[in-house]
């Protein structure tokens, strides 16, 4: 009779046994190694904070000793739920020394600042869940050098435009999708799927810990990231469309003299799993609270499909999310070698491609106007920056589409050649837009006919939000894209020309030190097309044709640039 089979054991000293289906060591080997991977990155932190006060001694105030040692610290993102818990016991274990390491003249850390980033939209009990929670894991680490900050986004305010010299009210979006058609007719906020809703929040979000991280004067910013996180977060920006901003929001890098590092970049939410159940350490799972709706609502959008699909692949291979992230690492994205079409929006995130119309082929008159326009947008997106030659070649080109089209494709021609684009192959850049994360743009053309500048609104309440901090200008935290997505038509309320644009307070708190942007060549020499520049394509149109009414050029113009 053949002797019973003994149960797996794991090949370190303790030969513990193997109680895990397919584990290939013990849960105290798989927390070693997992602590042993999250010291490479303490060292780095280390390494950046060394280097920051190195350059503050050499400053020309040496006295400022006790100063040097609060700023060039550390800021570590963590939340209630699984990977935030597992990161703040990390922080106490692998990057902050033990007591009597830290009595030695050895250089390390001194402190850790713990940003809990709490979510407004989940409601006052959620928040209050979330902070009780918190409070009980630092009470559970019981290490006095981690010092807890909270971090509310989500949060409604106001908004004032420089651009269009009016006052933009900004509200938390409803939960439907109906209602949010008949309160705003903004791009981002009538969108029929919560999907556009959940980018933009998440975008946000990650500018205001940016943000947060600069006021704190910190060199190292830690993200909660794991493997399964970041692979879904590849893939739904490759689906959406946001292929550039993938690569700055997944890996590990400078922005600014910030160094963003995710420790837990190459562990995958099993591990963490199985690493927390080891250190008996409790954490809550948080609910899906996307602007109050329910976690079925959350599955239903692009994000919970792509993370269903994530953990649908991980349990037959276990590797899909390192190899998700090796490769998204490997992308390079095109710039501007193929043309766009004349139906795309000319943004850099997305390449489109234009098959050329064959020699000889008849075009009627609604081809050669999309064949011109799209020439035109294809030459436009190479005139930015470049000299007055080429800027006078690409008159001579809406001259041409005049002749064969009338002031019909000259006015879509000159709206091609204002539009600033951007240089996709650009990866390292600082990011400058709090939306797209896309660096700023350079001047606008010469040769675009100008009108003159709107005069600003002598609103009385609008100019005192704005000298008491409440309002913000729009224009100093968007590029002229994304300002000009988010214009919404003017609205007769109560005889007063009044906007409506829905977008969280955190926009605001995002980019509030970023000083405006100078406006080259005086007042004349705007950036962007942020309401300006659709009023001066009105004026233009109106002087030329004297045809349409300015409602109806404005609804074919975002027709044509926006579909």
């Amino acid at each position: 009779m053949a002797a019973a089979s003994s149960p797996p054991r794991c090949r370190c000293a303790a030969r513990a046994q193997l109680k895990t289906r397919g584990a290939p060591q013990c849960a105290a080997c798989a927390a070693t190694q997992l602590e042993q991977r999250v010291r490479k990155a303490a060292q780095l932190a280390l390494g950046a904070v060394l280097w920051r006060r190195f350059a503050a001694r050499r400053s020309d105030d040496a006295g400022q000793s006790k100063q040097e040692e609060e700023q060039g610290g550390v800021v570590a993102v963590v939340s209630s739920g699984q990977e935030g818990r597992a990161l703040l016991h990390l922080l106490a274990s692998s990057f902050l020394p033990a007591p009597a390491i830290a009595t030695s003249r050895a250089p390390q850390l001194k402190h850790i600042t713990v940003l809990c980033l709490l979510d407004a939209r989940a409601g006052e009990e959620e928040m209050q869940r979330q902070r009780e929670c918190m409070q009980s894991a630092l009470e559970q680490e019981a290490d006095a050098r981690l010092r807890l900050q909270w971090l509310v986004v989500g949060e409604p305010g106001s908004v004032r435009c420089e651009a269009r010299g009016e006052h933009i009210y900004l509200s938390r979006p409803s939960s439907s999708a109906s209602s949010l058609a008949s309160s705003s007719s903004c791009r981002l906020q009538t969108a029929p799927s919560m999907t556009r809703h959940q980018s933009l929040h998440s975008t946000l979000a990650y500018a205001s810990i940016l943000r947060r991280a600069h006021q704190l004067h910190a060199s190292v910013l830690l993200l909660p990231s794991c493997a399964d996180c970041l692979a879904a977060h590849f893939l739904d920006a490759l689906v959406e469309g946001n292929g550039f901003s993938a690569g700055m929001r997944g890996g590990d890098g400078w922005i600014d003299d910030l160094l963003i590092l995710r420790p837990l970049r190459e562990t995958s939410a099993k591990e963490l799993a199985f690493y927390l159940h080891a250190k008996r350490l409790s954490y809550v799972t948080q609910r899906e609270a996307t602007m109050g709706t329910p976690s079925k609502a959350f599955k239903g959008t692009m994000r919970g499909m792509t993370e269903q699909l994530v953990r649908t692949l991980q349990l037959a291979a276990p590797s899909t999310p390192a190899t998700v992230i090796r490769t998204a690492s490997k992308l390079h994205f095109a710039g501007h070698a193929a043309p766009i079409p004349a139906t795309a929006p000319l943004h850099g995130n997305a390449p489109h491609v234009v098959e050329a119309a064959p020699e000889g082929a008849r075009l009627d008159e609604a081809a050669h106007h999309h064949h011109h326009a799209a020439q035109a947008n294809c030459a436009a997106q190479h005139a930015v920056g470049k000299t007055q030659t080429q800027v006078d070649s690409l008159e001579r080109l809406a001259e041409q589409a005049t002749l064969k089209q009338g002031a019909a494709a000259q006015r879509f021609v000159l709206a091609a050649l204002s539009l600033p684009v951007w240089n996709t192959s650009s990866r390292t850049e600082a990011a400058q837009c709090v939306l797209c994360l896309l660096p700023a743009p350079p001047a606008s053309p010469t040769g675009v006919p100008r009108t003159p500048q709107r005069a600003p609104s002598t609103d009385a309440a609008s100019n005192d939000a704005l000298e008491q901090g409440k309002a913000m200008d729009i224009s100093t935290m968007l590029c002229p894209a994304c300002l000009r997505i988010l214009e919404t038509p003017q609205v007769q309320t109560r005889n007063e020309a009044v906007e409506t644009l829905l977008l969280p307070e955190y926009v605001l708190r995002a980019a509030q030190a970023r000083p405006a942007r100078p406006r080259e060549g005086g007042p004349d020499a705007l950036e962007g097309f942020g309401g300006m520049r659709l009023e001066e394509e009105d004026g233009y149109e109106r002087g030329r044709m004297g045809v349409m009414e300015r409602e109806e050029m404005r609804a074919k113009v975002e027709e044509y640039l926006l579909e």
